[in-house]
């Protein structure tokens, strides 16, 4: 946190330098595109980002996200997410403030681990809606060891929902609203902060006749002694 608010200020001190009202050009593009080199930003004040994303939902190529952000929608972060088992997002943000530096940032993500760490999430995606339910319980892997849930909408041409539960970085639970993610392919924009829940080391949760098993024999017991 300390780090997101000094490279922040570091950018404001950035602006005051070159001037607010001028406009920041940048290399501009989408995952899996060629980037424009210098491209002037659309409003005066923004800054440069690079995203770096690889996920398991495209084989886990990586692939680059360029373009404008204003410095209070910046965090710079490594994170990973997973979702409904095999699915995972692993992503590397960085921000800066000269024109076309964001063309030479060399960004690498965390790697993938399918060691189990012992923690479990309820997990649900949807590409829809604002709002999923876990109706999955999911086994968490490597630094994952925080429940999140998350929720967005994206800023390509054609804008939509999206909201995911799951496994998480602790890391990943910084993330706040007007922050961008990955997802599925796309960039969102979050609607409001990472929800996270530590859940520490638990086991998969009980089906209900586990439950209604286990409350009989307690009875039994009861009734016994």
């Amino acid at each position: 946190m300390k780090t997101t608010v000094l490279l922040i200020l570091a950018f404001r001190l950035l602006f005051c330098v070159h001037g607010e009202n001028s406009t920041m050009a940048c290399a501009q593009c989408n995952l899996g595109e060629l980037c424009n080199l210098n491209m002037n930003c659309s409003n005066a004040g923004m800054i440069c980002v690079h995203l770096e994303v690889a996920n398991t939902f495209e084989g886990s190529v990586s692939r680059a996200y360029k373009g404008c952000i204003a410095p209070t929608s910046c965090t710079p972060l490594i994170l990973t997410v997973s979702t409904i088992a095999g699915r995972q997002v692993r992503s590397n943000l960085a921000c800066c403030a000269t024109s076309g530096c964001n063309d030479q940032l060399a960004l690498s993500v965390p790697p993938a681990s399918s060691l189990k760490n012992g923690v479990y999430c309820p997990a649900c995606e949807n590409q829809n809606k604002s709002l999923c339910e876990g109706q999955a319980v999911i086994p968490c892997t490597g630094a994952e060891e925080t429940c999140i849930s998350l929720e967005g909408v994206s800023i390509g041409k054609l804008p939509h929902n999206f909201s995911m539960r799951g496994c998480a970085t602790p890391s990943a639970c910084t993330l706040k609203e007007n922050d961008l993610m990955s997802f599925g392919g796309d960039i969102y924009k979050l609607t409001r902060k990472a929800t996270c829940t530590n859940r520490g080391s638990l086991g998969p949760l009980p089906s209900p006749a586990t439950l209604v098993f286990q409350v009989m024999a307690g009875l039994l017991l009861a009734n016994v002694f």
